[in-house]
């Protein structure tokens, strides 16, 4: 018998594998320069997917409500190490 979390951790994988081939470029109509450079070798798929998530990440922190909320974040981590210093 085949346990639950085999078959939700194979479900993730699959999951996350699709997901890394349309960001890399097998979907994405051009979006990402990185599908040639994949193919010719010249740039590994960590790497490709890493530098797809990072400018994906700054681009998304342009966005009035996500600097909005940065802030909110950041000062609730400050009020919250101030009294775990008293």
């Amino acid at each position: 018998m085949i346990d639950i979390t085999t078959v939700l951790t194979l479900a993730i994988a699959l999951l996350a594998s699709a997901v890394m081939a349309w960001v890399i470029g097998a979907g994405s109509s051009g979006a990402t320069p990185f599908a040639p450079a994949v193919g010719a070798n010249a740039i590994s798929v960590l790497r490709a997917a890493l530098l797809v998530g990072v400018l994906g990440l700054l681009r998304g922190l342009r966005s009035r409500d996500a600097r909005a909320g940065m802030g909110y974040l950041l000062a609730l981590l400050k009020a919250q190490g101030r009294r775990l210093r008293r």
